[in-house]
């Protein structure tokens, strides 16, 4: 049976590499922390039973064959994290496919099919865009890609790297992720487990200001063309309009770049980064419409330019159905209270959709805090999640593919 004091020992020993007193865990994609926590989340995958390694730009792997191997089950998450962020994002997901692997062991059960666990690299977004492991996994980085260039470059890989990271994707597989919720919806309704019924698409869109640097003491308030407070009128219009839907969709500008960024001068520039995210792309099109038709009227009444260029278009991913309706059964079974929801993040789970059907199941995040030191789960919680994972994937290796 799952020992909570194994994934305890697990998650803290191996999340809490890159933790500073009261500065939260930065364990960044390819930095040295990363690499140690790699290399321990290797030893713990031989521990376990599995036949374990690190690829070429940093993924964990460890694979166990199945009695019949007629597919293969993947599960795990990524294993770095935010700037300042905190110990269970990501980490979580890998701890508890590390705990699948030490049941099997110590029960001595044989999976029919393959059992596939993968610790992630470079998951949180970056100058590679995010999710840069499992997309090399995958085989969908292109080397004509400048972000994938100078990430190749900056850490010393080499085209070859990603090329030898792509792993065959068997018939019949499928990634289940186990993750926090990084949000307050499981804890306000009490439910100890999400499933998620899909994960959103991710817009960003470089927003640009021009207007008029000028003397902030001599120039009058009719005669400015301020573009700090024209894309300030903007925010709060995208804010608004976000606001009035009824339908998940969320906005944030959280980047600004002013120039010439001095307190005795009118910003003649702005640059600032929106990102808006939903499941469905029309939806995305739809809001973007209203917020064109917000811009065209700000920059004509502030006497500014303003201009909307798309830089990130990430389409959302429906988690598979018939791994849902597996997940609320086991739930249901054993009296688990549940929940169906959306993620509002992104994952690991993207990139593998392109290859294989995909499911994930979220636990509570207390505060709905995330990315930071406060972030925290309760042990029961995951406790249950883990169970779910682990009854999960029994089910799954009894299906003929």
């Amino acid at each position: 049976m799952l020992s909570i004091e194994r994934l305890k020992k697990n998650l803290t020993e191996i999340g809490s590499i890159g933790q500073k007193n009261g500065e939260g865990v930065t364990r960044l994609g390819f930095s040295p922390e990363y690499a140690q926590a790699a290399e321990l989340v290797r030893l713990r995958m031989e521990q376990a039973g599995l036949r374990a390694w690190i690829d070429g730009v940093g993924n964990v792997i460890g694979e166990k064959k199945g009695r019949l191997g007629r597919g293969t089950i993947w599960t795990g998450s990524h294993l770095d994290t935010v700037k300042n962020g905190g110990l269970f994002d990501g980490c979580l997901g890998v701890a508890a496919a590390l705990e699948v692997a030490c049941r099997l062991q110590e029960t001595e059960r044989e999976l029919d099919q393959d059992l596939r666990v993968v610790a992630f690299q470079a998951e949180e977004g970056g100058a590679w865009g995010g999710t840069f492991g499992s997309r090399a996994l995958m085989g969908m980085l292109s080397e004509d890609d400048p972000a994938v260039t100078e990430t190749l470059r900056r850490y010393g890989l080499t085209p070859d790297a990603v090329r030898n990271a792509q792993m065959d994707v068997p018939t019949n597989s499928r990634f289940l992720e186990l993750h926090i919720e990084q949000g307050g919806t499981l804890e306000a309704a009490g439910c100890p487990i999400g499933v998620v019924t899909g994960i959103v698409g991710i817009n960003r869109y470089l927003v640009t200001t021009t207007g008029q640097s000028n003397h902030a003491g001599t120039t009058s308030m009719a005669r400015r063309r301020d573009a700090f407070t024209a894309t300030a009128k903007l925010a709060v219009e995208i804010d608004a309009l976000a606001r009035e839907r009824k339908d998940n969709l969320v906005a944030t500008i959280g980047e600004l770049a002013l120039t010439p960024n001095m307190s005795n001068v009118i910003p003649g520039r702005v640059e600032a980064a929106l990102d808006v995210r939903h499941l469905e792309p029309e939806t995305i099109r739809h809001f973007m419409t209203q917020v064109e038709a917000a811009t065209a009227r700000i920059a004509s009444t502030s006497g500014v330019e303003i201009a909307i260029e798309t830089f990130v278009e990430k389409p959302g991913t429906a988690c598979d159905g018939h791994i849902i309706r597996t997940m609320k059964s086991i739930c249901e079974e054993n009296g688990v209270s549940h929940l169906e929801l959306p993620s509002g993040a992104g994952h690991d789970a993207c990139a593998l959709a392109a290859r294989m059907p995909v499911a994930m199941l979220f636990v509570p995040s207390k505060g709905g805090m995330s990315h930071c030191p406060e972030e925290d789960t309760a042990w029961e919680n995951t406790q249950t999640g883990v169970d779910v994972l682990w009854e999960t994937i029994l089910r799954l290796d009894k299906e003929e593919g």
